[in-house]
């Protein structure tokens, strides 16, 4: 198995979502909660390949702020929130203590409250964080619903 750092574009849409889907309260302070999802993502990846990354330097979580992600920034919707739960879950998996740790409960938490208001795993787009990706999908879909006779 291998781990993945997320970005912090990728945690600011995962915070995002914690607080449209009321997945915790709106007093909840979201720099701390998006530290707390990136530290256990980084400390994942100090468990799986060491403290140090290939240019001898220490692997240490940055200072996190949280951005509210714009349209254009990520377009997202409940189905790619969802998509992006399962990224975090699979890349910040690798530390002992992760099923017990706050940050597993808050993308637990959130991808339980997102199945249950609809969305599907299936129709996200992409894994993670990757609007290029997204744009030409969308840019297919549309093609091919003109060649059906769709558009």
């Amino acid at each position: 198995m291998s781990a993945w750092l997320l970005s912090k574009s990728e945690i600011d849409i995962l915070v995002h979502w914690m607080f449209k889907t009321g997945t915790v309260q709106k007093r909840t302070n979201p720099d701390a909660l998006g530290k707390t999802l990136w530290a256990a993502n980084y400390r994942s990846i100090r468990a799986r390949y060491g403290d140090y990354d290939y240019e001898g330097k220490y692997v240490k979580c940055p200072i996190y702020r949280y951005s509210t992600p714009t349209e254009e920034y990520y377009k997202t919707d409940m189905d790619q929130a969802l998509k992006m739960v399962h990224y975090y879950d699979y890349q910040t998996c690798e530390f002992s203590g992760y099923d017990e740790s706050r940050a597993k409960m808050l993308i637990d938490k959130l991808g339980k409250e997102l199945t249950w208001q609809g969305a599907d795993w299936n129709k996200g787009l992409t894994w993670g964080y990757r609007p290029d990706k997204i744009r030409a999908m969308e840019k297919e879909a549309k093609i091919a619903a003109y060649y059906e006779g769709k558009a």
